[in-house]
């Protein structure tokens, strides 16, 4: 097709080639049409298609509404009514085109005597228009679903018919005999089962299910050809060649029982109806792992709620103590009414438990907010707090129990047995208790990798004495008491004197071994001056806007650091609290270092006067070792690793021991007091040992 167009001349120096001549020389040589491989060339093409019908309008009609609206490049598929204008059209579609030099080719036609008048050498072998007669499924299906298969195939068929014709607006309207699948386009696809349900939907993506109709048996055409009918009753049926009477009216002038809609229960899936229970709050905390999370999660979910019930917006967006402690009272009273009903119900009548209760001999009682506690014989105590003398009963198989001792193992730094034990019954009584706790210990991958056998002390050497052979009696040495600590204050010292009664003797002694303690002479009596020696450090606590000099007790063995509630009023620190207990945050920094960490410390109000009544006058390790002061924070071990530095000297010579850390040389133990004072010194606030 590209090589029947011709370009214009003032165009064709932009087609030049080199080729060799009939000499064989190579020369210049221009094309005169459509060249293969130009990017302009199908639009070239189309555009020469397209202005020939205006050209040929007025002497090939026909030919060129074809070559308009029925030609794709350089394919034409077209048809006629009656074979006078197929033969008419066939003759001015060959002498237009071949007037602009495109010779038609490879002619079909599904009625042979149309195209007699075309060369042999012209036609093709096969006819691509042939209908091919819907065949069944090998497999047998039910009159209702071949009919549905049958609306599918009336819907492919009118998608293709449409897509050939010439593009303008067309309204169709399909037409079925079957009452059953009318009632199945008429409802969504998902409500009939899998077969129905994915041929509907194939029919509702190409179809409108408004333009379906009902077509009485009486009045399909497609019925006769099922019919035993003869051919000439076909050639006479107005019905066969034009349809139903009311087919050429328009859709308002149709008869109404054309357009009804029928139902059916045929092939409609069943419906499954699935029930879902609303998990009560204790059964929510299945899924958590963490009871500080739970207690968060739930809080800000109760807060919701208030927020839609509107009873009050909160002020904040930050959760408050007493936020969480309702919520965890709430979560406790839910917990026993799930697990205890019978006995909340009888004490909520203010009826007592009955004896085969499992809590009957905890006598226990509900408290002004519903919660159920165990009354105890120590109500009479004075310093014993309201959850100390009344502990809450919880049943030792709930999920609430669980994620509370999990939580005290967290908090206490992975703490053993009795430490848990008497952490959870400052508030609860759970039964089997050290069974839970045991429980949570051995699931603890923490403590199952730091639990191993206990190191023992390797024995000294004996003396030579006691590893030499000699003669009975020839070494001998009875202790007959001590040691006796004899305590005495010099000055702001605790000055602590042991005493040995010693007997000593040798071959040449040969008098009775006597004792006494009024007789210096007869028990000479060893005496050692020591100190005790708290492990203590001078640092710098508080904030950037205010600081004190105080001094610190570094104790490994409490779980969590603490704080003077006096200190905390001086320096202003906020205070926030968890349950029974009141939290602060500061930041300490070591004056012989650049050492500095913010702590999260417990605040303890009751500390005070046994505070000062117990290190009163006590000789601390610091650059003031010598002078009285008070302990003002406790460093527990929740900071000691990071504290502690390698390096440490063993207590020798009775000088006590000294561990290193960032804050400093720390002493702790017992040591002579002369050795004390003539061996350490305090230069620039840190402490200097000896090396032996």
């Amino acid at each position: 097709m590209y090589r029947q167009i011709r370009v214009n001349s003032a165009h064709t120096r932009f087609q030049k080639i080199l080729f060799r001549n009939k000499d064989g020389e190579l020369c210049d040589y221009e094309l005169d049409t459509v060249t293969f491989g130009v990017n302009c060339e199908p639009f070239l093409a189309i555009r020469i298609l397209q202005q020939l019908p205006q050209d040929i309008r007025g002497q090939y009609p026909l030919a060129s509404d074809i070559i308009s609206n029925f030609m794709y490049v350089d394919d034409v598929l077209a048809g006629t009514h009656t074979k006078r204008s197929a033969v008419l059209a066939i003759e001015e579609l060959r002498l237009a085109l071949e007037s602009a030099g495109f010779p038609l080719r490879k002619w079909t036609s599904n009625e042979r005597k149309l195209l007699q008048e075309v060369p042999k050498e012209h036609l093709i072998s096969a006819d691509f228009l042939e209908l091919e007669e819907a065949i069944a499924p090998v497999r047998s299906l039910s009159i209702p679903r071949l009919e549905l298969c049958g609306a599918v195939l009336l819907t492919e068929l009118a998608a293709l018919v449409i897509s050939e014709m010439p593009p303008h607006v067309y309204e169709t309207f399909y037409w079925t005999d079957s009452t059953i699948v009318l009632a199945w386009l008429s409802r969504p696809a998902c409500t009939w089962t899998t077969f129905v349900a994915n041929r509907v939907a194939k029919v509702e993506q190409c179809t409108d299910g408004s333009k379906w109709g009902h077509v009485r048996s009486e009045d399909n055409p497609a019925d006769l050809a099922s019919r035993a009918v003869s051919p000439q009753e076909l050639k006479d049926s107005a019905l066969w060649w034009r349809g139903p009477a009311w087919l050429h009216l328009k859709q308002e002038q149709c008869p109404s029982e054309l357009w009804f809609h029928p139902k059916t229960e045929l092939e409609q899936r069943p419906v499954k109806c699935h029930t879902v229970a609303v998990p009560s709050a204790v059964e929510i905390l299945e899924r958590f792992s963490a009871f500080d999370r739970a207690l968060r999660v739930l809080a800000y979910v109760f807060r919701f709620v208030k927020s839609c019930r509107r009873k009050g917006v909160a002020s904040s967006v930050e959760l408050t103590a007493a936020g969480l402690s309702e919520v965890q009272e709430r979560l406790i009273v839910l917990t026993q009414k799930n697990e205890f009903p019978a006995e909340y119900k009888v004490l909520s009548n203010k009826q007592p438990v009955p004896p085969a209760s499992a809590i009957s001999n905890l006598n226990p009682f509900l408290d002004g907010n519903g919660v159920l506690r165990a009354r105890g014989r120590l109500q009479a105590s004075e310093m014993l707090s309201y959850d100390e003398k009344h502990p809450i009963i919880l049943p030792a198989r709930c999920r609430f129990a669980e994620l509370q001792v999990l939580f005290i193992h967290r908090i206490s730094l992975n703490g053993g047995n009795q430490l848990m034990i008497r952490l959870i019954r400052f508030k609860f009584w759970i039964p089997k208790l050290k069974m839970m706790v045991n429980r949570t210990i051995h699931s603890c991958r923490v403590c199952v990798i730091h639990k191993k056998r206990l190191q023992t002390q390797l024995m000294g050497n004996l003396p030579r004495a006691r590893s030499t052979f000699s003669r009975p009696f020839t070494h001998t040495g009875v202790d007959f008491a001590g040691p006796f600590d004899v305590k005495s204050y010099v000055a702001t010292s605790d000055l602590t004197t042991e005493k040995f009664l010693v007997r000593s003797t040798s071959p040449k002694d040969s008098s009775p071994p006597r004792s006494s303690l009024s007789t210096p002479t007869s028990a000479p009596s060893l005496v050692r001056t020591s100190v005790s020696i708290l492990p203590t450090a001078a640092v710098l606590i508080g904030s950037e806007q205010k600081r004190f000099d105080v001094r610190v007790l570094v104790d490994p063995s409490c779980p969590v650091s603490r704080i003077h509630v006096s200190l905390v009023k001086a320096l202003n620190l906020t205070v926030t609290g968890v349950g029974n207990e009141r939290l602060c945050t500061t930041e300490i920094r070591s004056k012989t270092s650049r050492m500095s960490k913010q702590l999260l410390m417990l605040v303890d109000e009751q500390m005070d006067p046994k505070v000062q009544d117990m290190f009163h006058n006590m000789t601390l390790a610091d650059d003031r070792l010598f002078h009285p002061a008070l302990v003002s924070a406790v460093l527990g071990a929740d900071v000691y690793a990071d504290l502690m530095l390698p390096g440490i000297i063993a207590s020798q010579d009775d000088l006590p021991m000294a561990k290193n850390s960032k804050l400093g040389w720390i002493l702790s133990g017992r040591g002579s007091l002369p050795k004390i004072c003539k061996y350490s010194s305090c230069k620039g606030g840190r402490m200097f040992m000896p090396n032996s």
